[in-house]
């Protein structure tokens, strides 16, 4: 590696190359992109890091042509431009005019990215190809014009992440199941979502709702004395318990969402006052955009829609401003009617077995021959307020979820009280749902106190489980 090197390209290749550059020998290395700073491809953190170690980066900069002498590389001549963008956001780059920029080097590395090389595939065998030299794909299904061929990711739209691709793959399968089935490739499963209450008890949740003001901390880093003379040596040297301990604080718990229950709220603002965000309002409805300024912090992103309640005895209603929103459950944990609740949400796209989807596992023979039987039923686990069940009960919720039936879980808290009765019931149900009905199939009693009434809640032919040592 020369003492000199250009790295083109602005991606997270790019910036690994100028790293790594520094660590084989070169002592001034620079990057140069076509593209404006803020429309460089790379992670923000992958850009920091190269600049830690004192790499410039040079923007709006076109490359234009090798320079050598005697056959060998001493430069590099570039055009300045500056970035034009017309109403759909496409970007144009306009030379400025100014003489061209020569920048001296032994090296240059292009990281500009990488494409489809589909030379291989034959012409006439019914794959047709669209502007790129792209395959013509459909977006639904991933066929290509060839029914037997199906793409996805980068090979079927250009560079994107890899959650992208691992979706497509997915999508891909189940196309490919229903056409070796002879099924129609255009009926798509619906993905899976459901509700889990997280609730254990008025005074704790299943999570830490302590509220972190903090940015994100940094991974430390190694001595660049030591790093940037030996490329095996690792840069970041990861957390340790503290700071560790501290990032997770920050998490917003985005999987657990606040559910309001208009029937049960009696506008005592008491969610209002203890919000850490003030993304809680009472106010009387309006027009959106007056609704929006009456809160007590502005919405003033109207991509965020705002969760607006029914009208309240008041004639108020409860708006929330998600942006707004931390997730720390102090609102539920706060209400004195259990108005607010917190409950995980769960997504389940729809993916391939052997032999089905996962939509479609419950109506095939990999579950037990009775599944049609038992596939409709509510089981009521009886339980002691504050003895830690609430963790057992999501699991079962979760685990008859994850085998591709739907659930409709709640806790039922007629007391706040350590010791008191509680109850967790889950509602099994082909259909998905979502309301309570009459009647317990399965009861799980493991709460003397309240032994005779939950055999009384018990449907005729159904099922008592219980401690024998009572």
């Amino acid at each position: 590696m020369g003492k000199k090197v250009i790295v083109l390209g602005g991606g997270n290749t790019a910036m690994d190359c100028c790293r790594s550059s520094l660590r084989l020998g070169a002592n001034d290395v620079k990057v140069i992109v076509r593209s404006p700073f803020t429309d460089m491809k790379a992670s923000e953190w992958e850009i920091e890091d190269a600049m830690e170690e004192n790499i410039p980066i040079i923007e709006n900069h076109v490359p234009k042509k090798f320079l050598h002498k005697k056959g060998k590389l001493i430069g590099m001549e570039f055009e300045k431009v500056k970035a034009s963008y017309d109403k759909k956001g496409k970007r144009s780059l306009i030379p400025t005019g100014e003489d061209p920029v020569i920048v001296k080097c032994d090296d240059v590395i292009i990281a500009i990215g990488q494409y489809n090389a589909y030379q291989w595939i034959e012409k006439d065998i019914g794959i047709e190809f669209g502007e790129w030299d792209m395959p013509v794909v459909d977006k639904k299904t991933f066929q290509s014009t060839h029914e037997k061929v199906f793409f996805g990711g980068d090979a079927a739209w250009g560079p994107e992440n890899i959650i992208w691709a691992v979706a497509h793959g997915h999508q891909a399968a189940i196309s490919i199941d229903k056409l070796c089935e002879g099924k129609d490739l255009h009926s798509r499963p619906d993905p899976m979502t459901n509700l889990v209450s997280q609730k254990m008890g008025v005074h704790e949740w299943s999570y830490d709702n302590d509220i972190s003001q903090k940015k994100r901390f940094l991974v430390p880093h190694a001595d660049q004395k030591i790093s940037l003379k030996n490329l095996k040596v690792e840069v970041e040297l990861g957390y340790d318990e503290k700071l560790a301990f501290e990032e997770a604080q920050r998490c917003l718990n985005c999987d657990v969402q606040t559910v309001f229950a208009e029937s049960k709220c009696i506008e005592c603002d008491a969610c209002v006052d203890i919000c850490p965000t003030d993304t809680i309002n009472f106010v009387y409805n309006d027009s959106e955009d007056k609704l929006r300024e009456k809160l007590r912090v502005p919405a003033a992103n109207k991509n965020q829609d705002l969760l607006v309640s029914e009208e309240l005895p008041t004639k108020r209603v409860m708006v929330k401003d998600e942006d707004l929103c931390v997730h720390c459950g102090l609102c539920a944990e706060r209400c004195p009617t259990a108005a607010w609740d917190m409950q995980t949400f769960l997504y389940e796209e729809a993916r391939t077995y052997s032999k089905c989807t996962t939509m479609d596992i419950k109506k095939t023979n990999l579950i037990m021959h009775k599944i049609k039987a038992e596939n409709e039923f509510v089981i009521k686990f009886a339980n002691v307020n504050g003895s830690g069940s609430a963790s057992a009960n999501q699991m079962f919720a979760k685990g008859v979820f994850r085998i591709g039936i739907p659930v409709s879980p709640k806790n039922i808290f007629p007391s706040n009280i350590q010791g008191f009765p509680t109850w967790f019931e889950v509602r099994v149900t082909e259909k998905g749902y979502l309301g309570r009905r009459e009647g317990i199939d399965i009861s799980v009693a493991m709460n003397p106190q309240s032994y005779a009434e939950d055999i009384a809640e018990i449907r005729k032919g159904g099922y008592l489980l219980y401690d024998s040592s009572w």
